[in-house]
């Protein structure tokens, strides 16, 4: 019989661990080079005043809008009511249309850059780029282009035309800031009429003057018919070409008379 022997070995106890040392850091490296800038990103437009009403209409783009009793309506330039606008339509449908009230406006065509457009006189609803000239015509500013199809809706007072001369065919006079009158000039659809005038140097074809007014000159000229019925004083030269009555006519120390009124003859003599 034989014997089997096993041994069993002895484990031995583990070693120490190593201590962990990190090395110093680095030096930094130098900054790397600024890159390029970017480019300016564009100007935005500030949001328009835009209104929408449900309203049955035929408006078109770019037409000009004032407001009725119960609707709207195209605007005209040839009354004060009618060119109170209230917007520019930039879209619509047969029930409902949307308008600009002030700021930009898109969806247009035909413009012209950097043109004013005004409110028509004459076409309802229409921009366009002529200053109404009638008298009771109202100028009234509405867009200006900023490309062919698109503007920027403004808010400008409209001014009426009104007519330059007074009553009865006066000029008018400014009588105050505020207040218009009728001066001494008057338009008779042949002839202007002065009633009072005083001047250096006095020309002129076909002068009349009226009874109570008079005519104070250095220098005096005129051609054609004159008719000085008030007191004429010329200090200078007088000139006549033509025919010349008078009364009260006094030139440098020699007065005139009047020798024959229908013929408009008039003598110059001596005092």
């Amino acid at each position: 019989m034989s014997n089997t022997f096993v041994y069993s070995a002895i484990r031995g106890s583990s070693g120490y661990s190593g201590a962990s040392i990190s090395g110093p850091t680095g030096a930094q490296g130098a900054q790397g080079a600024t890159g390029a800038q970017g480019s300016n990103g564009t100007i935005g437009i500030s949001s328009p005043n835009i209104a929408t009403a449900i309203y049955s209409n035929s408006f078109t783009p770019g037409q000009v809008l004032y407001k009725v009793s119960g609707g709207y309506a195209l605007a005209q330039a040839n009354a004060l009511s009618s060119s109170d606008i209230i917007g520019v339509v930039q879209s619509a449908s047969t029930s409902a249309f949307t308008y600009v009230i002030n700021g930009f406006i898109g969806n247009l065509s035909g413009l012209t850059d950097s043109y004013h457009y005004y409110l028509s006189d004459t076409t309802p609803g229409l921009l366009t780029n002529t200053v109404p000239t009638a008298v009771g015509s109202v100028i009234k500013p509405v867009l200006i282009a900023v490309g062919s199809a698109s503007g920027i809706v403004v808010e400008y007072p409209g001014v009426q035309i009104n007519s330059n001369t007074g009553t009865n065919g006066y000029y008018a006079k400014w009588t105050s800031a505020t207040g218009l009158g009728t001066g001494l000039i008057q338009d008779n659809g042949t002839a202007v009429q002065i009633f009072s005038l005083s001047a250096v140097n006095i020309s002129a074809v076909n002068l009349v003057t009226l009874n109570e007014y008079f005519v104070s000159a250095t220098n005096f000229t005129t051609i054609g018919t004159t008719e000085l019925s008030g007191n004429t004083t010329v200090v200078g030269n007088l000139t006549v070409t033509g025919t010349i009555s008078g009364t009260g006519l006094y030139v440098n120390g020699f007065s005139a008379v009047p020798t024959n009124r229908n013929a408009g003859i008039a003598l110059i003599f001596g005092r």
